[in-house]
């Protein structure tokens, strides 16, 4: 039953991960959506193209490939500006031609680097959690191994009566838990039908209270000598409190499962 119940645990750990696991996807969705709406800019714009330096552009003829400064310098002379208002004003629409392109170039960077920032962030909420949740189920694997290796292995009927006899003793519920057979045992001794029937009624209230009766016919003082069978699959553990008492107590049914002695039922 100890053994159910480590698998029990270790399902439910299962199902916790799986929680989490959904809890993160539905966490960082939002930061994914709004990782994809930051637009991209053109394929073939090119990473850097801030424009013409307006500074360079104050008092002296702008490039002939500025197309900017053309079209504005033939619209002030269709103004009848002079040559010289035309060239300030070409200057001028340069200038703040030049100034939108930096600063869209400005904001595409700032996108740019936001987007690459929550991405990163992603990640590594992503693997946290993935480390976490390793972490995680390693060390309840851990306990449970060594659950199963605390688990006594009685190779004799006396061996299973003196642990009978210190679990009563200590009030050890876990420890007398793990003296009766557990699911895979049952199987192998009683069937599978029978051994879920077996395992269904036999609750920890049960084995509680069979312990506290157990335990209530065990002196504080009293010393276990050995072990006596009393019926057909059925031991008593033999006690002596001083050189004239001797008692024996039933510690239930028990049956062999390959070299190990297991209790079947607990004491009636």
């Amino acid at each position: 039953m100890r053994r159910d119940l480590a698998d029990f645990g270790m399902l439910a750990a299962e199902g916790e991960m799986l929680r989490w696991i959904l809890l993160a996807v539905l966490l960082t969705s939002p930061i994914a959506a709004v990782a994809r709406d930051i637009p991209e800019v053109e394929a073939d714009r090119p990473a850097e193209e801030p424009g013409p330096d307006p500074d360079a552009l104050e008092g002296t003829e702008a490039p002939e490939g500025d197309e900017v400064y053309q079209e504005a310098l033939e619209a002030a002379y269709d103004e009848g500006l002079s040559d010289e208002e035309a060239a300030r004003a070409a200057r001028e629409a340069a200038r703040a031609a030049a100034e939108q392109r930096a600063q869209q170039q400005a904001d595409y960077n700032a996108r740019l680097e936001k987007k690459r920032k929550l991405q990163q962030l992603l990640l590594a909420v992503l693997v946290l959690l993935l480390l976490w949740l390793l972490s995680r189920r390693s060390s309840t694997q851990t306990l449970t191994e060594q659950r199963r290796a605390a688990r006594r292995a009685p190779v004799s009927p006396q061996e299973l009566a003196r642990a009978v006899f210190e679990v009563a003793r200590d009030g050890n519920i876990e420890g007398y838990r793990g003296l009766f057979l557990n699911g895979g045992e049952a199987s192998r001794v009683m069937g599978r039908d029978a051994a879920e029937q077996y395992l269904s009624q036999r609750s920890p209230k049960h084995l509680e209270d069979a312990l506290i009766n157990m335990a209530v016919q065990v002196p504080p003082n009293a010393v276990f000598v050995g072990v006596e069978e009393v019926g057909e699959g059925s031991f008593a553990m033999k006690l002596t409190v001083d050189a004239r008492t001797t008692a024996l107590v039933p510690i239930g049914r028990a049956v062999q499962v390959g070299a190990i002695y297991r209790l079947a039922e607990a004491p009636r």
